[in-house]
């Protein structure tokens, strides 16, 4: 009975306490989530992932800590893998099994001792703590990003895993509290805010893969959080002394935290990553048969004829989720016509999509080369 109310109290306790991380999205197959400090990283396993988002509120302590699991959302398994430990660097493994067939929601929080980090949450503009300022976002998909606080309701699009991970090409991050309008300048490795209207920009942060070019990008914003207005102003390019320049204005009274982070390719990027093959496919077709390529599977769709037989997709490496890539369909073997239809890009998911059409009398086979 005491073990029974010791449970209990321990439940209800974990139920009452803000979570320290979170993290939800759609899983088909098998996924790691694993957080060090204040970041969170996921990786596939098996089957697809889509529609990520997650918040780091406080950092994980480098100790040896006892991390609670509460889970919202999911019809398979979720648990924890492996708790922090001076053998995993203080790494928390999050681990989710989805063994039915298609995707499903996933969420969960979790929980820890967040005083021995050494850092408390932050307050809200009223003074309350339910305002919590999250550490990280990453969307994988960024048109559908959402300025909305974190509810495992929401559909966003996930980054990213985190944004290295989940594609995106080169990125810089930068988060901070804005109390009014700030012109926030980067310029290869650093941010400099400075302040239009309102007080100073407290608690700013940069976080990034590779220094900002110096030279002519397209840079996209993208994964912007907060409750006022983001906006790009201005790009890179050699006027600017390769500054790009990003307006925050934060209308409500005190202070606000905000984020974005800033990605590009450069042009020598996509010229070799588009020469690179990525996927070979092979088949007989016997009609016209649409290919989609996405991660790293193909999809196929039989637009007429006989369906296809003998089909082999062998990926060299994953088709990443950003735009700006120009893909190549090679046709190495095959007497019919194959032409690209599909460039990737957030409309399609980050899709390439090629057809192939053999309108003689019976089947023959065919060899094609994807680059990337």
């Amino acid at each position: 009975m005491r073990i029974m109310i010791a449970v209990l109290l321990s439940s209800l306790s974990m139920w009452a306490q803000l979570p320290q991380a979170a993290w939800e999205g759609e899983v088909d197959g098998r996924v790691e989530i694993t957080i060090r400090g204040d970041r969170m990283d996921t990786r596939e396993i098996s089957g697809p992932l889509s529609n990520v988002k997650y918040r780091v509120y406080d950092a994980l302590p480098a100790g040896q800590v006892q991390v609670r699991l509460q889970v919202q959302q999911g019809r398979g398994s979720v648990r924890i893998a492996q708790q922090p430990s001076s053998s995993n660097n203080y790494a928390t493994v999050i681990a989710v099994d989805d063994t039915q067939a298609g995707r499903a929601m996933y969420a969960f929080q979790l929980f820890w001792d967040a005083s021995l980090s050494g850092s408390a949450p932050a307050a809200n503009s009223s003074g309350g703590t339910g305002g919590r300022r999250y550490k990280i976002v990453d969307d994988r998909n960024p048109s559908a990003n959402s300025n909305a606080p974190y509810s495992s309701n929401t559909s966003p699009s996930s980054p990213i895993a985190n944004p290295s991970s989940s594609g995106g090409g080169d990125y810089l991050r930068w988060t901070g509290t804005v109390d009014d309008e700030v012109l926030v300048e980067c310029r290869q490795r650093e941010c400099t805010p400075l302040v239009q209207r309102g007080g100073s920009v407290v608690r700013d942060r940069v976080e990034y893969t590779r220094a900002l070019p110096t030279q002519d990008v397209r840079v996209n914003l993208t994964d912007t959080q907060g409750r006022g207005e983001i906006r790009l102003i201005e790009g890179p390019s050699s006027r600017n002394n390769f500054t790009t320049r990003v307006k925050i204005r934060d209308t409500q009274g005190g202070g606000g935290d905000y984020a974005f982070v800033l990605r590009w390719v450069t042009p020598a990027e996509v010229e070799r990553r588009s020469a690179e093959p990525g996927m070979r496919w092979t088949g007989r077709v016997d009609g016209k048969i649409r290919v989609i390529v996405e991660g790293s599977r193909t999809i196929l769709e039989t637009l007429a004829g006989a369906p296809v037989t003998d089909e082999r997709a062998i990926f060299d490496r994953t088709v990443p989720m950003y735009e700006g890539l120009n893909p190549t369909v090679t046709k190495r073997r095959g007497r019919g016509r194959v032409e690209l239809v599909e460039y990737p890009s957030r409309r399609n998911n980050y899709r390439i999509v090629f057809t192939i059409e053999d309108d003689k009398g019976g089947s023959d086979s065919y060899e094609i080369e994807v680059g990337w």
